[in-house]
């Protein structure tokens, strides 16, 4: 009876919590100027989703960003980051289709960038490279909220269903 107990309150926790060091890294981001990267000009809004292959929580998120693409295309442009080889970032757009690309991040070197501990991390880079904001992950009022950043149009919230998000910032996997 316990462990029915157990796996019924445990059934919907994808992910890690988010700890003060991640939010105050994200928040030391917020203000850089990042330079042009193959892909990524910065001539428009832009959100960086970051994105480990094989991470329940990536995999999780994956449909509210596609949504939030779709409702933001006017808006701004969006980007998947896989830590990981360009194999492991086809394997995730194979797995994963999207409406917006994927890219590589072999090196690490936008994760380390932006002081990017684990997957799930998401930034809003405006025209001119400037990281306006870094969330240390998702949530349904982190996705409300970057909607109401990237669009003027109120009514676009209501199109953006976060009943099944976590009501809390939630993190993925180390990279």
């Amino acid at each position: 009876m316990l462990a029915l107990l157990g796996a019924y309150l445990s059934r919907n926790r994808v992910g890690h919590p988010v700890t003060a060091p991640m939010r105050a890294s994200a928040q030391a981001a917020s203000g850089r100027v990042l330079r042009a990267r193959p892909g990524l000009d910065w001539r428009r809004p832009t959100v960086l989703y970051f994105i480990q292959n094989g991470c329940p929580c990536s995999e999780l998120a994956h449909p509210f960003f596609e949504r939030l693409a779709s409702l933001a295309r006017n808006h701004g442009t969006f980007a998947g980051v896989v830590g990981g080889t360009l194999e492991d970032a086809q394997a995730w757009q194979k797995s994963y289709p999207s409406s917006f690309p994927t890219y590589s991040d072999a090196k690490v070197q936008l994760i380390e960038e932006f002081g990017i501990e684990r997957s799930a991390f998401v930034a809003l880079v405006l025209p001119g490279g400037v990281v306006r904001k870094v969330w240390p992950g998702f949530s349904g009022p982190m996705l409300l909220e970057l909607l109401r950043e990237l669009s003027p149009d109120p009514d676009q919230l209501a199109d953006l269903d976060v009943k099944a998000a976590p009501s809390e910032l939630t993190s993925g996997c180390s990279f």
